[in-house]
């Protein structure tokens, strides 16, 4: 039966928007059917990740807070007039640069040498205990830089005795005796000194060796330093550093957190205390220097005194010299201030320039009093000299010992800058985590579904003939055929009776009463779907109803109905082109039942069924016979029955249960629309009613499968009582 171009588009169209609507009930029960598939993937995920999180070796978060306060040890001082260049301001620092500290490859050289993190003793009981360092020698140093890791590593053996160990190579070859608290003894390129030990029994351990900078790139990559400043909270030079590190040993990972923070604040106290020593060996040079100045000034003082008795030294002299000592003081504190600062700050630095200045306008200030003084009488000039040099000597004196004073309190009582908030303790389990298992069980069943959905669309076979129409497939089902044995020895088995009868119907429906329209094509998307077995059934029904009834075997390849009904399995091409009404009856296998075998040895069976012969032929049977069956081969194999579809008036695919699939049923549905022709219906072949139907099919399912179903398969239960 052929279509006009006009109905192909529409077809089309309206098979491209029904496939672009999503069934979620489809996917649903896609999912349902393989339910046993989905669970098992789920399962085996699970079973997985839980193995893992109970078996595989657990990370720990080790955490620890500093705090980074900046304070000002001068207040200790009495005279607290040099608190810009005390030792102790600024001694924060910038927060980044105490990271970098911290993480400082000499920091983490001697956490690892502390702890020995680079020495593994293996097979120790828990009251044994070896006490010794190990340590490179500079040849090894050297080479441990060139060469990785495995050659860096070095193993041997020890065996305890009172007084000593035996020391043995990694071959277990003895080398040498060591005493306890010893000379250190060279061993391969190592300096290994034994303190003391205790292992039980006379039995080797394993001892192995690796270089701390390959330890330390490993520490360094597990160990976290941030931190934690707010420039509203704190200054740039205080704040909070958070440290953590990852292991799988506590106990360990505590220990290497305390002892790095430890070598931190000690780092800072002895930074703070050699800045305070330095300024105290400064103060004590020029303390040395000014009492010899001091001693030289009042002997001068005093000689003036006894050469000028009668110099008149009035209110107005006395009034310049407390000037010039006030200025001179100024002066001093000033040169100290600069002297000390040197140490602590670069020439551009703003408070060092802030002094320079200051030290510029006092002498400006000192230069105009001087000017005064010239004006004054020449004893009193001279004295004003000599008695200025005095104070201002003597004041510097007071001044430098003072400050001494401040620098050695702070020397003895320094505290750092540096505040342990928190000790190391554990934070949390970093992995395995047990969130990880439920997200691997959930993404697990997720995945499983979209298998489900996938293979059920396109690689399983169809369970239930409703999933033709579920599949927005728009052809109408004409009949569902159950499962049996043997045809030829099931006539009167009346589910298929009753099947075989609402086939007829609905080829009559089709018909419309158009008894010319009588040439029905049998084809498959695939072979052994039962195209042969229910032409003859056909047949048979409709022969038993008093119509004539010719099948014709059109799969020239695989054909082989005639071995079943006639004593002539096949016919060549002049026998097939010469049947007339006057030779039908040769073909005849029971009354209205005729069948004409395949056409065997044909040159080429395409140029056959689109041969004038052919069509002339099958046009002399339509006048013959009531229905002409063609029992064509599978339309994704075979070309002729392509040819076949545009010259009946009917075309019916064979579908059969737990064998065809989907996507099969969907190639074969384009086949047509390609020619230009249409599917006029399906049949569904050896149906048997799976199990869990109504689980599967009645609770996520749809009226579809209820009729599709049980409308044919089942209807031969009122067709019995009304019988």
């Amino acid at each position: 039966m052929k279509k006009t171009e006009n109905q192909t588009f529409e077809n089309q169209t309206f098979e491209n928007q029904i496939d672009d609507k999503i069934d979620f009930g489809r996917l649903i029960r896609n999912i349902l059917m393989q339910s046993k598939l989905v669970l098992s993937i789920t399962f085996i995920f699970l079973a997985i990740s839980l193995t893992y999180f109970l078996f595989a070796t657990k990370e720990y978060k080790i955490s620890s807070l500093l705090q980074v306060e900046s304070f000002d040890l001068n207040s200790l001082d009495p005279t607290d007039t040099m608190q810009m260049i005390s030792p102790m301001n600024n001694s924060g620092g910038d927060l980044d640069n105490l990271v970098t500290l911290y993480e400082s490859r000499t920091n983490m050289i001697e956490l690892i040498n502390q702890l020995q993190l680079n020495i593994e003793i293996k097979d120790l009981n828990k009251d044994e205990f070896v006490d010794f360092n190990i340590n490179s020698s500079l040849i090894e140093e050297s080479v441990s830089k060139i060469f990785n890791k495995f050659l860096s590593m070095k193993t041997f053996y020890i065996s305890y005795h009172e007084d000593y160990l035996k020391l043995y190579s990694n071959k277990k070859e003895f080398v040498a005796n060591i005493n306890f608290g010893e000379d250190n003894y060279i061993f391969e390129n190592l300096i290994i000194n034994v303190e003391k030990a205790y292992l039980k029994n006379d039995r080797m351990i394993k001892v192995t060796y690796q270089n701390p900078d390959i330890i330390y790139e490993d520490l360094i990559e597990d160990l976290d330093v941030s931190t934690l400043s707010s420039r509203k909270a704190f200054s740039n030079d205080e704040g909070l550093i958070q440290i953590s590190y990852e292991t799988d040993d506590i106990s360990l990972g505590k220990k290497i957190i305390n002892v790095a923070n430890d070598l931190l604040i000690q780092q800072r106290l002895s930074y703070e205390s050699e800045k305070s020593r330095a300024a105290i060996n400064f103060i004590d040079e020029n303390i040395a220097l000014l009492e010899q100045v001091v001693t030289i000034n009042q002997e001068r003082v005093k000689n003036f005194l006894e050469l000028n008795e009668l110099v008149d030294i009035d209110l107005e002299t006395k009034a310049v010299i407390e000037k010039v000592q006030l200025i001179d003081k100024s002066l001093s504190e000033i040169d100290i201030e600069l002297s000390v600062g040197m140490q602590n700050y670069k020439p551009d630095n703003p408070l060092y320039k802030q002094l320079i200045n200051q030290k510029k306008v006092i002498e400006e200030e000192k230069n105009l009093i001087l000017s005064q003084i010239k004006k004054m009488p020449k004893e009193q000039q001279e004295y004003i000299d000599l008695f200025s040099d005095l104070e201002t000597s003597r004041i510097s004196l007071e001044e430098l010992e003072t400050r001494r004073l401040g620098f050695s309190i702070m020397e003895a009582s320094t505290i750092g800058d540096i505040r342990v908030v928190d000790e190391a303790y554990m934070e949390n389990l970093v992995s395995p985590q047990f969130l990880s298992v439920i997200l691997v069980t959930i993404i697990a069943f997720l995945l499983s579904c979209i298998v489900a959905i996938i293979r059920g669309s396109n690689f399983l076979p169809i369970s239930n003939p409703a999933e033709i129409f579920d599949n927005n497939l728009p052809q109408p089902m004409i009949g569902v055929i159950p499962f049996i044995t043997k045809i030829e020895n099931n006539q009167d088995d009346l589910k298929l009776v009753s099947s075989l009868e609402s086939i007829i119907v609905n080829i009559k429906s089709l018909q419309n009463n158009d008894v010319s329209k009588n040439v029905i094509v049998l084809t498959s998307p695939t072979p052994s779907n039962g195209k042969s077995t229910i032409s003859v059934a056909m047949a048979h029904s409709l022969s038993s109803i008093g119509k004539k009834v010719l099948v014709i075997d059109a799969d020239f390849k695989r054909g082989t109905i005639g071995r079943n009904f006639l004593k002539k399995k096949s016919v060549n091409e002049n026998e097939f082109l010469k049947i007339n009404e006057e030779n039908i009856s040769s073909f005849k296998t029971s009354e209205g039942f005729y069948l004409i075998p395949r056409v065997r040895k044909l040159v080429n069976s395409f140029q056959f069924v689109t041969s004038k012969g052919f069509t002339n032929q099958l046009e002399s049977f339509k006048k013959m016979f009531d229905y002409i069956i063609i029992d064509s081969a599978p339309i994704l194999s075979v070309a002729d029955t392509s040819v076949m579809i545009n010259k009946s008036d009917f075309n019916f695919v064979i579908l059969r249960h737990e064998l065809s699939k989907i996507s099969e049923v969907k190639q074969a549905n384009n086949i047509f629309n390609q020619l230009n022709s249409s599917i006029d219906g399906y049949i569904y072949n050896a149906y048997a009613k799976p199990e869990g139907y109504y689980g599967y099919y009645g609770l996520y399912g749809n009226y579809a499968y209820q009729y599709y179903s049980e409308k044919y398969l089942y209807e031969s239960y009122e067709y019995e009582k009304s019988t």
